[in-house]
């Protein structure tokens, strides 16, 4: 595999976020790249977010890596699963279900329902004040109507995840983050992930780790990815 400093990532995140979080959590430098391409989207569709990274591979004029977190790392893994040749690895991080929308997929569905009754800011309101992921919702969603980020949670609930076809189709290094005790994002999910694709790699971050740096993620990747590659 190329060196990752000559590599540009490709990254999406999940339903409700934005591009602001990539750009926190997986910094190139911490990755390693050459780069970072962040695609911001507000539709939910995972298959759209696939087309578009896709589409971003196709236009590079070097090696790329697709990455993504949450219902953004769905889309990464449907995209890794039909790539060309200049993809050479994949980042994973927080996939929240496989195939078929899980209970996961109802916590988001019950999330939308409670903006809808509520409004952002009231649920806002309700949030722990200082977890990283309330600091991101605070920002990410209020850059967003109440209507916009009703359809934008709706949307993702009702997308499919990879399959296990998709999955076992990769034939990339694909480094995979775990996060414990996040029943958004289940533990189980990233472990069945890692058994299916061949030549992946895992590790679980703590919950409060992103509290006091957020970079923990673009660590947690960066050393799940080079140990797939080193098992090659």
């Amino acid at each position: 595999m190329v060196p990752l400093s000559e590599v540009e990532v490709v990254l999406a995140h999940g339903a409700g976020s934005g591009a602001s979080f990539l750009q926190a959590a997986l910094p190139a430098d911490v990755l390693g790249a050459a780069a970072t391409a962040l695609l911001d989207d507000r539709s939910g569709d995972t298959a759209l977010v696939a087309a578009a990274m896709l589409r971003a591979a196709e236009e590079a004029t070097g090696p790329v890596i697709l990455g993504g977190v949450s219902t953004g790392a769905h889309a990464a893994a449907i995209a890794l699963a039909g790539a060309g040749p200049n993809v050479v690895a994949g980042l994973l991080l927080l996939p929240a279900w496989t195939g078929a929308p899980s209970a996961v997929a109802g916590m988001l569905e019950t999330a939308a329902d409670a903006i809808a009754s509520l409004g952002i800011a009231g649920v806002l309101a309700e949030l722990p004040p200082d977890d990283w992921a309330s600091v991101e919702h605070r920002r990410s969603w209020g850059a967003r109507g109440t209507e916009e980020l009703v359809a934008e949670l709706r949307t993702a609930a009702a997308c499919q995840g990879p399959s296990v076809a998709q999955l076992r189709a990769i034939d990339v290094p694909v480094g995979i983050v775990a996060m414990s005790t996040d029943p958004l994002h289940p533990v189980s999910v990233a472990a069945r992930w890692t058994r299916e694709i061949p030549g992946s790699s895992w590790v679980t971050m703590s919950r409060t780790a992103p509290d006091t740096d957020i970079a923990a993620f673009g660590q947690a990747a960066a050393a799940a990815l080079s140990e797939a590659i080193g098992e090659r």
